[in-house]
C-alpha cells in the first residue's frame, strides 16, 4: 500500500492524501465519486510526520540559486538552509545532485542567502 497526494480542481484546487494499492485505484475512486477534476497525483515516497521545532533558529530562512548548464538557466529556492553548510560544500552538493534538462549543473550564476 502506498500514500498518494491528489490535487482536485472544482473552481479551486484542494489537495488530499490517501493510501491505496495503486495509482489506478486512486484514479478510479475519485473519478467514480467526485465531480472535481484530478489535476495531478503524486506518489509519496518519503514522509516524515514528526514536526520540526518552530523556535529553531539554526538555519537561514531562504537560499536562492541561479543555476546554469550552458544552454539553460533556472532559479531554484531552498528554504530553511542549515547554517553550518559552507559555500564549497554547498557548491559541491548543487553540482552533484541538481540537473537542468537532464544535464548536470555546471555553473552557479548567483547565490543569495536570506537571514
Amino acid at each position: 500500500m502506498y500514500t498518494y497526494q491528489v490535487a482536485l480542481q472544482k473552481g479551486r484546487t484542494d489537495t488530499v492524501s490517501l493510501r491505496a494499492d495503486s495509482l489506478l485505484d486512486v484514479k478510479s475512486i475519485y473519478e467514480t465519486l467526485s465531480d472535481a477534476k484530478i489535476t495531478n497525483i503524486k506518489k509519496i515516497v518519503y514522509f516524515n510526520p514528526s514536526p520540526s521545532s518552530a523556535n529553531n533558529t539554526n538555519y537561514y530562512r531562504e537560499l536562492k540559486i541561479l543555476l546554469s548548464n550552458g544552454k539553460r538557466n533556472k532559479l531554484v529556492t531552498i528554504r530553511f538552509l542549515k547554517r553550518f553548510i559552507d559555500k564549497p560544500k554547498l557548491m559541491n552538493l548543487i553540482k552533484t545532485y541538481l540537473t537542468l534538462d537532464n544535464k548536470r549543473v555546471d555553473k552557479v550564476q548567483s547565490l543569495v542567502i536570506w537571514q
